[in-house]
Parts: structure tokens; sequence; C-alpha cells
């Protein structure tokens, strides 16, 4: 039995905190929930105390990233096997937990062998891939780091969701698709949700390289350098739910972070 952390990393989320920690909670020891208050200027740190989580505040708004880090440090530090994310606003339903848990823990494995490179599909690329315009062409064809086994289960596990105009906003819709391929590219591995917060990563990927950026691109910066390494990344099909609630992404400064990003990876 692998031992868990799920993480959420919170900024200004009253609203929300204490709901999603109750409902994590009938899955995963509250002990086991470490929520990272992102310098909120709200209730959110209390609130998560008050529920029975873990609870490590940044005194100022680091970002999202810098929530991440200060999490997987701690779950590198307490001994951990894995780490769940999840956002703070309910958009990620917590009863997926024991499925990521349950494939995590499986001997099955859900990757394949494609033309010298390591690909996921789940259970075909075909089937629960849909890339606009297509299927990327990987940029490298490079197997470093963990050896893919028949038998070996995945080191991360994606949240995917049904990434269609009907069940996303049009901007959302787009923003992903264009991300996933380069992602794909840049990490030589298929990735059909990168955008997806609703993960499940070893600590074993975490402890096999640093990372460097500290907002919303960090989540792209883990699938490239884990990609490259060889770790094995497969989908883990979750709903998709929108209500409403505030988005911190800047769509402009964010893209150009994610193009700086682009940019630094070809030196890596």
């Amino acid at each position: 039995m692998k031992k868990i952390l799920v993480l959420i990393p919170a900024f200004n989320a009253e609203k929300t905190i204490s709901s999603l920690i109750d409902q994590i909670s009938a899955f995963i020891a509250r002990k086991d929930i470490l929520v990272i208050d992102d310098g909120s200027t709200d209730k959110t740190y209390q609130l998560a105390r008050e529920s029975g989580a873990n609870c490590l505040q940044h005194k100022k708004n680091k970002g999202k990233g810098e929530a991440l880090k200060t999490g997987f440090e701690y779950a590198l530090e307490q001994g951990y096997s894995g780490v769940i994310t999840l956002d703070a606003d309910l958009q990620h339903d917590p009863k997926f937990i024991p499925q990521f848990i349950k494939k995590a823990e499986s001997d099955i494995d859900t990757g394949r062998v494609q033309n010298g490179s390591r690909w996921t599909g789940c259970p075909t690329y075909e089937e629960s891939i849909n890339f606009v315009g297509g299927a990327p062409s990987p940029a490298k064809h490079v197997r470093v780091g963990v050896p893919q086994s028949g038998t070996s289960p995945a080191n991360i596990l994606i949240g995917t969701r049904n990434i269609r105009l009907k069940t996303m906003p049009f901007s959302r819709w787009l923003t992903n698709n264009v991300t996933s391929i380069i992602v794909s590219i840049l990490g030589d591995t298929k990735v059909r949700d990168s955008q997806s917060g609703y993960r499940y990563i070893s600590t074993e990927v975490l402890r096999s390289f640093k990372l460097s950026t500290k907002k919303y691109e960090l989540e792209s910066e883990i699938l490239i350098k884990a990609g490259r390494k060889g770790f094995k990344i497969a989908p883990m099909p979750i709903s998709t739910i929108y209500h409403g609630s505030k988005s911190f992404i800047n769509p402009l400064v964010d893209t150009g972070r994610f193009i700086k990003l682009m940019w630094k990876s070809l030196f890596w």
C-alpha cells in the first residue's frame, strides 16, 4: 500500500476549502491532507486547520508553482511515496481519488512503445487522444532514466477531462489543446490534458530533478522533465466541472511564462 499525500495549493479559498477537505476525508485520512495557503487574505488557513488538515502558509502570495514545491518538499521529508494534487475550488471531484490510488498501485501497464519512443494510451492513443490537427510528432526519441517494463505502473497520472467545446469554455479548450501538443513534443510523451492540476505524482519523480519555475507553468515543467527522463505518464479520466469560480490565471502574463518555459526547455 502506497503512502499517499493529498496536496491542495490554495489562495483565497475560504468558500470551498472546508467542503473540499470533508469530501477528501472520505477516502484519505485528514492527517494525509496538506493545504498550502499561498498568502491568502481571507480565512483559508484558519478554516483548513479547523477542518483537520495539515497546513503550511506562505506569508505572501508566491504563485501556484511555489505552493506545489512547498508541498512536494513536505512529501519527501515525511516519506510519502506519492502525491495527489488538486485545486481548492471544487473543480476537481475528490471521488476520483480512489481510482488514482488504484491505478498508481496497479501492475497493469498503461504505456506502449511506438517508433522507439514511450507513449501512453488508455486504452489506445487513437481512442483517448484527439489533438487539434492530429497527433504531434515527437521532438526526439531518447530513452533514458526509468526503464519502461511491461508491468510497471505509471509514475504520473494526469486527470484527463473531456476536452470538447460542449464541456469547456472556448478559451480553455484552445489553450489546453495547444499547450498539450507543445508539452507532448518537448517532453517526448503524449499528454492530452497538460493543464489539468488533478494529478498523481510519485515521489520518485520529484526526487529526480530540480524544478525552477514558480507559477502555473511549473505543471508543464514537471511533465516535460519527467517525460524526457523516461518516466511513464498516463491519463486518468475525470469529469469536467465548471461552476463560475474565479480563475487566477492571467492569459497574457501566463502565456508569456509558458513561451519562456518552452525556450528554456530546449537547453535542459
